[in-house]
């Protein structure tokens, strides 16, 4: 009965924001035509200050590209605080389009905010979006294969590796195919005093999600989502159970041998910093912090490894997921805005501008058009020759290679982080309390989205 009354306080609280809550664009009135005449298009953004450069810089070539929209860039905060805006906003407040990440496709698919990509890929005779690589098509669509959104930035989380620290520590790279090795060789990196520490962690969820999910194991009941609504988290079952409690256990003695970096630590701040400066063996981020490293001239061969699963075992070994950061369109209910806001998707994905934004971040083109863009060939050639194994990764990758198909993803992750956090704080401590913990914070999302449908 607590727990009923919980969450129906939680659904009041949502249904009030809901009434209450107005965000604009805050950069004019997306849909309305300014004084030139052309239909306002304001695209919600979570790229940082640094990445909105090089959006913007797009953006401004797609405003002088025609004269029939003006697109704005407005920052929202990070992807998960923009779905939250968004399931607050009018319809009539709601942007033209926003960033999202291909984890959350499943919760776009069922929002009311949003409109799929795929009806307006119908009405187009240019069927670019057929170029795009199927694995990176594949995650920005719904049980059905219609699209609803399109790639940004194409990335996969993962580890940037200093090569030399792991030959010093007697270990060949194409040995670190899975979590077990590569602690293994982060201790070593520790304990043999080659570096301050062997490892560093993410702070979002993602690195436990992936891990998981690379070794072949649901988090969710029905398939992972792929049968049907998922109903429970099934961390405490059968093989998800083995793959967690090893993948924890793994982790849990990185911080008791005080082999990781403190959990938590600012990325730009000092997590670039420490690799970039040699003192870290292995960094989690994504392949799209490349040129955050690069621009620091790090003195010594490092490379980018996508993410591993928890042991030679697993069924996705060498395997990649396609991630980053992708465009979706609101319904504001307004066509010729929507219709803007395809154009300005379209544009973003043109081969240019892939290579574009790849050279200046690290992401990968998701064409063989954008790849093979001579510019980008030498770029990647002479500073991220990485991103040339990223690519073959991804395009040789299981098409069942996929997380779970729901519509609470900030539940998956938070409880992910949640573990992780939890276990960097207090490795010696009761890790049954710490997954018990995990799994009611995702059943209870779970009831509150079912009853918010009802």
């Amino acid at each position: 009965m607590k727990k009923m009354k919980k969450l129906l306080s939680i659904i009041l609280a949502g249904a009030l924001c809901l009434g209450l809550c107005a965000c604009g664009g805050g950069a004019g009135d997306s849909g309305d035509k300014n004084a030139d005449g052309k239909v306002e298009v304001v695209w919600w953004t979570s790229y940082s200050q640094e990445n909105m450069e090089y959006v913007n810089t797009m953006v401004n070539d797609f405003n002088t590209s025609q004269d029939k929209y003006h697109a704005t860039l407005v920052n929202q905060g990070s992807v998960s605080e923009i779905r939250t805006k968004l399931a607050g906003t009018k319809q009539e407040n709601l942007p033209s389009l926003f960033n999202g990440q291909p984890i959350t496709t499943g919760y776009y698919a069922s929002s009311s905010f949003t409109a799929p990509i795929q009806d307006f890929l119908d009405a187009d005779e240019d069927k670019w979006y057929d170029e795009i690589y199927d694995v990176v098509r594949t995650s920005y669509s719904d049980l059905d294969g219609n699209v609803i959104g399109a790639p940004c930035g194409v990335s996969c989380a993962g580890w940037f590796v200093n090569v030399e620290l792991v030959e010093q520590a007697g270990y060949s790279m194409d040995q670190i195919t899975n979590f077990e090795t590569l602690a293994e060789v982060a201790t070593a990196i520790k304990t043999k005093g080659l570096a301050d520490y062997g490892i560093v962690f993410g702070a979002n969820g993602v690195d436990l999600f992936d891990t998981l999910t690379l070794q072949g194991v649901d988090i969710l009941d029905k398939d992972n989502g792929y049968d049907g609504e998922a109903t429970k988290c099934i961390f405490g079952e059968g093989e998800t159970a083995k793959a967690l409690d090893k993948t924890l256990k793994i982790y849990g003695e990185l911080y008791k041998k005080d082999v990781a970096l403190t959990y938590g630590s600012d990325t730009n701040g000092e997590k670039v910093p420490q690799f970039a400066a040699g003192n870290l063996g292995f960094f989690y981020a994504t392949n799209s912090y490349a040129q955050r490293i690069i621009l620091r001239n790090p003195n010594f061969e490092f490379t980018f490894i996508p993410s591993v699963p928890t042991d030679a075992n697993g069924t996705y070994v060498g395997q990649a997921m396609s991630e980053g950061t992708g465009n979706y369109i609101c319904n504001t209910g307004n066509e010729e805005e929507m219709q803007g806001a395809y154009e300005l998707i379209k544009f973003i994905c043109k081969a240019e501008n892939q290579s574009y934004f790849a050279q200046n971040t690290g992401y990968v083109p998701y064409t063989e058009a954008g790849y093979n863009q001579e510019d980008y060939q030498a770029w990647m050639t002479a500073n991220f020759p990485a991103a040339a194994n990223v690519k073959e990764m991804l395009l040789t990758s299981a098409k069942d290679l996929r997380g779970p198909y729901t519509s609470i993803p900030n539940a998956l992750l938070s409880a992910c982080g949640s573990l992780y956090s939890d276990i960097a704080l207090d490795p010696t401590g009761n890790y049954s309390d710490f997954i018990q913990s995990a799994i009611e914070q995702i059943d209870e999302a779970i009831e509150i989205q079912a009853l918010r449908k009802q």
